[in-house]
């Protein structure tokens, strides 16, 4: 992993796309977390035409740096609407618990279902990592 946190950024974006193939440009997004990478990161996705969102706005994907608590983001997700995408974004390690978000089953190599009406958990695959290396 590289400490550069624009290389990081890369990265992810990078690797969010190979794992899912859905698209950033036109997307609210969020992140979740505060340091130099979370910038970086905030910064990338606004260079390749995602928004991110305003006030209680809601993302249409919720990236997650530091570890995150599915309660936070649940309360105000509506599951009436679009999906919600949480990606773990974490800079070392992982920054979601998958039993916390009451991971049900893999959808597709990375992504899962959750205990929660539309919403899905992104957990890059190692194919992906190592393609992004």
């Amino acid at each position: 992993m590289s400490s550069d946190p624009h290389a990081w950024a890369s990265s992810v974006v990078r690797r969010f796309a190979s794992t899912t193939n859905l698209l950033i440009a036109g997307r609210r997004f969020s992140i979740h977390g505060h340091d130099a990478h979370a910038i970086a990161l905030s910064n990338l996705l606004t260079g390749i035409g995602a928004r991110a969102v305003v006030g209680d706005e809601r993302p249409d994907y919720l990236f997650c740096t530091d570890d995150v608590d599915p309660f936070i983001f649940s309360s105000r997700h509506d599951s009436g609407t679009l999906p919600l995408i949480v990606v773990d974004a974490a800079v070392s390690g992982t920054g979601i618990d998958e039993a916390s978000f009451g991971v049900l089953n893999e959808l597709r190599a990375g992504v899962f279902a959750t205990r929660f009406d539309a919403v899905f958990l992104v957990k890059p695959t190692s194919a992906a990592r190592a393609n992004s290396v």
